[in-house]
């Protein structure tokens, strides 16, 4: 597994202690370059053998806006968004390495039940907020996003 298709940059530095806080802030965000790379990333379909977990869950990103209803998979430590789950292509990725997970807030969940928070350590605006249907697949999904955000399978 290469690392390079795995993680970013400032999280692969980050969890390796490879490369101080103080450099990174000099020398900027490398996402910004590896953004443009994980654009061949999203070549990955909704049904892909080999996925730790598949399934739809409400999202909002960022902390903004509503909820939308996704089609998600988690996948070689990455998750994968999808409108539907006929998709062949993915319409966003996480790498989760670098990224805690935990429940939400009252606040936070908007009047929702069984909502996920994903979000990094140093880049505080980085949040995503899962809602799942039900609190079996609300566990189910906390296990195994805490579980990738360690860098475990």
């Amino acid at each position: 597994m290469k690392r390079e298709d795995r993680v970013c940059d400032l999280c692969y530095f980050k969890l390796k202690g490879l490369w101080p806080l103080h450099v990174m802030e000099k020398k900027g965000d490398p996402r910004d370059a590896a953004a443009q790379k994980a654009q061949g990333v999203r070549d990955i379909k909704a049904h892909t053998e080999g996925a730790q977990k598949i399934g739809y869950l409400y999202c909002r990103k960022g902390g903004k806006g509503g909820w939308v209803r996704q089609w998600l998979q988690l996948k070689d430590l990455a998750l994968y968004f999808f409108k539907a789950h006929e998709d062949v292509k993915a319409c966003d990725s996480k790498p989760l390495p670098g990224y805690n997970v935990g429940e939400a807030s009252k606040n936070e969940a908007r009047d929702r039940e069984w909502v996920i928070k994903v979000f990094h350590s140093t880049l505080k605006s980085d949040l995503l907020f899962l809602s799942a249907e039900s609190e079996e697949d609300y566990l189910s999904w906390m296990d195994s996003l805490s579980k990738a955000t360690r860098g475990e399978k």
